[in-house]
């Protein structure tokens, strides 16, 4: 294998109980050929502290300190500084295998392709497969051949090369799904067209109930309906990309539809008027999931009546176990 450089990218945010053991995992991996940007962004508790360390002992880490602008800002302060002939983001809460970078560079070169992933887990147990009923196998996938943009939903667990980049940078004015506007922007600029997937789960997410992602809804789920239309206007210059951004504009105003409808205030009944009339229009131009059973539930979800399927759905389990 060739020992290209690595650039190692972390955004690190007042992540103090977990911030060592994300950068000792990085310190450990039979990959040596790194640079690790670590990039603190105006954290309030010991974590800038704890950069500053690693980069005293390791030549192979940078620090960055920065006033707080969120991860997306981190990520964009990083990339001025990336020299690396590809990129992997880690979160600071996060960890990873041994062999991660090994196996994501190493497959990378063998297969001749400018993105890989590596599945998940989550606090250690396997939690997300990608491809349902996989057998391990590393496989190559044509975005052409997917649903939708799953695969470079996230940016942790994805290595891709820096000549992909093409001055894309992450919006910042968006707190979610932020990632796939930007790995999806990369993945077509570059005239790519096929992703490996690693059989093996390489990337450990850590679950926090306070993080962004787990926080319960506030106003900045909003964005959610402007990154699906950042995506949907970013990618519309690939035709090849126009099924797939359209799929992720029915996930993602789905999602935030069912977001406003639980909180029960009027305050959003535009809005959800608004979601609810455009995921129909999208559903009769074809764009629905191809499950039947998921399609329904989110008719049910559309339609309010999803409170009572669920009922039937205990229901029925609780006489089923009784008999």
């Amino acid at each position: 294998m060739n020992n290209k450089l690595v650039s190692v990218i972390i955004p690190v945010y007042n992540v103090q109980n977990y911030l060592e053991q994300c950068l000792n995992s990085i310190i450990k991996q039979t990959y040596q050929n790194l640079e690790i940007i670590l990039v603190d962004d105006g954290s309030s508790d010991e974590s800038g502290k704890i950069c500053d360390h690693f980069s005293e002992k390791d030549p192979r880490f940078t620090t960055i300190h920065k006033s707080n602008g969120g991860v997306s800002s981190a990520r964009n302060e990083a990339l001025k500084h990336v020299h690396g002939w590809c990129i992997t983001f880690i979160d600071s809460d996060d960890t990873i295998d041994c062999n991660y970078i090994e196996c994501m560079i190493k497959g990378m070169i063998e297969y001749n392709v400018n993105f890989v992933r590596a599945h998940f887990k989550r606090n250690g147990i396997i939690q997300h497969n990608f491809i349902p009923n996989d057998d391990d196998r590393t496989i190559l996938i044509d975005i052409s051949s997917c649903e939708t943009l799953e695969l470079l939903a996230y940016a942790g667990g994805i290595m891709i090369k820096a000549s992909c980049l093409k001055n894309t940078l992450f919006n910042e004015n968006i707190a979610y799904g932020e990632d796939q506007l930007f790995l999806a922007t990369c993945f077509f600029k570059s005239k790519s067209s096929k992703i490996l997937l690693l059989g093996q789960p390489y990337y450990n997410y850590t679950y926090r109930e306070n993080s962004a992602s787990n926080s319960s809804f506030n106003e900045k789920w909003l964005s959610l309906k402007n990154s699906a239309d950042e995506i949907v206007a970013s990618l519309s210059p690939f035709p090849e990309a126009k099924r797939l951004s359209l799929y992720t504009k029915r996930n993602f105003y789905l999602m935030l539809y069912k977001k406003l409808i639980l909180q029960k205030d009027s305050k959003y009944k535009t809005i959800i008027r608004s979601l609810k009339k455009d995921i129909l229009s999208l559903k009769r131009q074809g764009i629905k999931s191809s499950n039947r059973n998921i399609e329904i539930v989110e008719m049910s979800y559309l339609y309010g009546v999803h409170k009572i399927i669920e009922k039937l759905r205990i229901f029925k389990h609780f006489f089923t176990n009784k008999g």
